[in-house]
């Protein structure tokens, strides 16, 4: 599930390394990192945020995304698409190993595309152009469409429920189920050495790996695993999180609590900075049939309710992290993508309208889920609930582990009516935001037959623009017609931010990402 969970992709302008005085990175040594909650799920292909900054370093596609979000080969060689824009022939790099031992083939590409197809959410959107893949010869996978679809290489690079190739085997024998953790096999530069559910998990180098020789940059390009090893503990308070930052018990941590994020920033001994991706931070409103929020009226009347301005400013961190505040569903640091349309109705803060609007549907107190795995999540509920209550309607909480969450909102549909979380706000194409793809459905994020009509009429177009200049005009569309029909409220973009200490060097623009990275001293 794509929704929210952590951090994201993004655009930036160039990658760095951990240079010691010979200008190369050390290699050696063991980074520990303290998540926020445990994955649960290791199958990167049907899991969110936790699931894939972890297992980022363990799995790879055959593109991945450069700093502008432009899709370069990774496992892949090279490629061909037919002129009439139905077949595409992928030639594959030789020689790729396995963390099992064994040799990539198109087999195996094609076991792990139909499984893709068949288990990831935001496969959805592509499988209807799909009419068949093939397996040519060892080094050729051939991908046949039943309509034109010219974002096909950017959606097999994204990141979010990810087309990550597998063994043949695995994929087979997984099938629909998640692939269970002692089953874990990739391609990537780090491979899994352990997994203590509730406790920890580890990733040891890869000494079989092959990394591609352009210089990195995103996610693509060369991947160096420098570190010997990556432990993961799950340490779900936040405070107990930055403690052990403080205390050199853990060299990275996944988000404090913003107002702590300034103390950090004036210790020298730490690394405060924003990565160049953007979150989306959202509140779900369940537009499943019994909930409030089924009503488009409501909707309308929670977002003229909320004063976002007031929560970025009291929840959000340091102002360099959210400011300009917006309500586009993707970043402006993506062009191609950004829209303005629509958020007029976003802006809009109408107490009496609010009021007029909710009494008209409001019959019991609105149920929110949230969770204290990402601590600011739990403050924009009480926020939310606050300013509810200032329009005089009440608002229950229940808390949950963020898995837990997310799995009660979609198994349990009638219980709730809010959650908060946080989508990406940086794609390569609008296919892939995730309120038009499809991947936000079971959360009653497409609250009306009209609405996932029209989506799909508008990407359908989209697809096939012939330039961006005609793309573009159906980018401002979808956007127009999330605000006409509010599955979500809105409270702004924000950057992401995991505090490490300044002995931890990155060596991408991406603060959750090992790969590339190495310790000084």
């Amino acid at each position: 599930m794509s929704v929210a969970a952590a951090a994201g992709c993004g655009g930036s302008s160039s990658e760095g390394g951990n240079a010691t005085a010979t200008g190369e990175p050390k290699t050696g040594g063991t980074v520990r990192a303290a998540l926020g909650g445990d994955p649960q799920t290791l199958d990167m292909s049907m899991a969110g945020g936790l699931t894939r900054i972890t297992m980022q370093h363990v799995f790879e596609s055959l593109f991945a995304l450069d700093a502008q979000l432009r899709p370069q080969p990774m496992l892949a060689d090279s490629y061909t698409v037919s002129d009439d824009g139905l077949t595409y022939t992928i030639k594959l790099r030789t020689g790729v190993k396995f963390h099992d031992g064994s040799t990539m083939t198109a087999t195996d590409v094609k076991a792990s595309f139909d499984r893709w197809i068949a288990v990831s959410p935001n496969s959805k959107n592509v499988k209807g152009n799909v009419k068949s893949s093939e397996a040519i010869d060892d080094s050729t996978f051939v991908i046949t469409l039943n309509s034109v679809r010219s974002t096909l290489i950017s959606d097999l690079a994204w990141i979010q429920g990810p087309f990550v190739i597998i063994p043949a085997s695995l994929a087979t024998s997984a099938g629909t189920k998640p692939i269970a953790p002692d089953r874990i096999v990739g391609t990537g530069p780090y491979k899994l050495e352990s997994y203590n559910p509730g406790r920890n998990l580890t990733l040891a180098r890869f000494d079989g790996y092959q990394r591609r020789t352009e210089n990195s940059s995103g996610r693509a390009g060369a991947k160096h695993a420098y570190l010997d090893k990556i432990v993961y503990s799950f340490v779900t308070d936040s405070q107990q999180r930055l403690n052990g930052l403080k205390t050199n018990q853990y060299d990275w941590v996944q988000t404090v609590d913003a107002d702590q994020l300034q103390s950090l920033a004036n210790d020298r001994s730490f690394v405060v900075e924003p990565a160049t991706d953007r979150n989306l931070n959202v509140v779900f409103l369940n537009g499943a049939e019994g909930s409030v929020f089924h009503s488009l009226q409501a909707r309308q009347a929670v977002n003229a309710a909320i004063d976002k301005p007031a929560i970025a400013k009291a929840m959000f961190g340091p102002e360099n992290l959210w400011s300009p505040l917006t309500g586009a569903l993707v970043s402006p640091s993506v062009p191609d993508v950004h829209s303005e349309a629509g958020l007029n109705l976003w802006s809009e803060q109408n107490t009496e309208k609010a009021k007029s609007l909710l009494a008209a549907g409001l019959n019991r107190p609105i149920k929110i889920l949230t969770t204290k795995t990402y601590p600011y999540m739990y403050q924009w509920a009480v926020a939310v609930q606050g300013q509810l209550s200032a329009i005089g309607v009440k608002a229950d909480i229940e808390v949950l582990d963020y898995p837990s969450m997310v799995g009660k909102a979609v198994d349990d549909p009638k219980s709730w009516d809010m959650m908060t979380t946080y989508t990406l706000a940086s794609f390569g194409n609008v296919a892939q935001v995730e309120w038009f793809n499809g991947s936000l459905a079971p959360y009653g994020a497409f609250p009306t037959q009209e609405y996932k009509a029209g989506v799909n009429d508008l990407l359908a177009k989209y697809v096939v623009a012939k330039d961006q200049t005609t793309a573009r005009q159906y980018v401002d569309q979808l956007q127009q017609l999330f605000y006409d029909t509010m599955p979500a409220l809105v409270l702004g973009e924000v950057s992401d931010v995991n505090p490490h200490s300044k002995k931890l060097v990155l060596g991408t623009s991406y603060t959750n990402i090992f790969w590339n990275a190495s310790l000084r001293g």
